[in-house]
């Protein structure tokens, strides 16, 4: 009867020593509990395609006009340009009559294209802008841009707006980017890929003094210090020099610009310029003067003193603010700027 009793002891110390940790093994881990299943069903982008390298994005439209202003501008046929006067060659080539009236149809169409490669990780873009807008019946079979849309088509006039690689070092374009190529430049501080025009056009100095564009390099920065911006941009090329003195060499007019705003609370930034322009090609870069008499552009109005030959620098130093652009602090909004030049 001892032995009997000492032996079922012993059986029973053996399953609690043996058998306790077999039995929690076979049990496993416990089961997800329905907070993490609600995460997994947030989260979980197995079944998601992957990014598409390629994107399209696509302007047009199409606007009708009936007006009683002509506008016909030496070099820029239909185009209004300039403060309206009786007619041409007093003070504007647009004119305003009373018994006269025009209507024309015109379109335009920007395709933009963006190409984020997989190898580049996040790391680097290529993106390209063009445009193609005329007046319909303008012309056909020739080759000019801003017109077209005429009998049989066949127009060569599409235009490269864009063509640049943008690099994000830290992979998210709204902390820092850089544009390497042709790109928009304007007179903001902000990254014009990723911001909307609304933005551009209230913040720093409104498209004064820039917006088209360029090719350069820029870099932009977005951090809890502040805002930064830098580019350079050549202007334009020349051999000033080549018919004179049979000399080859290029000469360039550059632009250099710094700038620099801080949040001062939410919804309120207040920044600071620094732009440099040099021109070396003794005017033929029409860095001074492309205004009043560059090759690009026609102009109307009074002219000014006439500068031959106008080489070298200019500094600009300026300040600008804006609040509550988006009223998402109170009922009022403020921006404003001002610039100072000498050289």
């Amino acid at each position: 009867m001892r032995a009997s009793t000492v032996q079922g002891v012993a059986y029973v110390a053996a399953l609690c020593v043996f058998g306790g940790p077999l039995a929690a093994t076979a049990a496993g881990p416990a089961p997800p509990g329905p907070a993490f299943l609600d995460w997994l069903d947030r989260n979980d982008r197995e079944a998601e395609p992957e990014p598409r390298e390629f994107r399209l994005i696509n302007y047009f439209f199409a606007r009708g006009t009936f007006t009683n202003m002509l506008a016909d501008p030496s070099g820029l046929r239909g185009v209004s340009l300039g403060p309206l006067g009786p007619g041409a060659g007093v003070g504007s080539s647009t004119a305003v009559r009373d018994d006269t009236e025009a209507a024309y149809v015109e379109q335009r169409w920007i395709p933009v294209l963006e190409f984020h490669p997989r190898f580049a990780d996040g790391f680097a873009a290529f993106r390209a802008q063009f445009e193609v807008d005329y007046t319909w019946g303008d012309a056909s079979n020739l080759i000019q841009n801003n017109q077209g849309g005429g009998f049989n088509a066949d127009q060569v006039n599409i235009q490269t707006k864009n063509v640049n690689v943008a690099l994000y070092p830290t992979r998210v374009p709204k902390q820092a980017s850089i544009l390497i190529g042709t790109q928009s430049v304007y007179d903001t501080i902000y990254d014009p890929t990723i911001t909307p025009l609304s933005t551009i056009v209230q913040t720093g100095y409104k498209l004064a003094f820039m917006g088209t564009d360029a090719t350069g390099i820029s870099a932009f920065a977005n951090t809890d210090w502040g805002l930064g911006k830098l580019s350079f941009i050549p202007l334009g090329a020349a051999q000033p020099l080549r018919a004179t003195e049979q000399d080859p060499s290029f000469f360039y007019a550059r632009l250099f610009t710094a700038d620099y705003a801080f949040r001062v609370q939410p919804e309120t930034v207040v920044g600071l310029t620094y732009w440099y322009l040099a021109d070396e090609t003794r005017g033929r870069a029409q860095s001074f003067t492309a205004v009043p008499r560059g090759p690009k552009m026609a102009f109307v109005g009074t002219r000014p003193a006439a500068v031959n030959n106008p080489s070298g620098a200019v500094h600009y130093l300026g300040a600008h603010f804006h609040h509550n652009l988006h009223f998402g602090t109170g009922p009022l909004a403020a921006s404003g700027f001002f610039m100072f030049n000498t050289g």
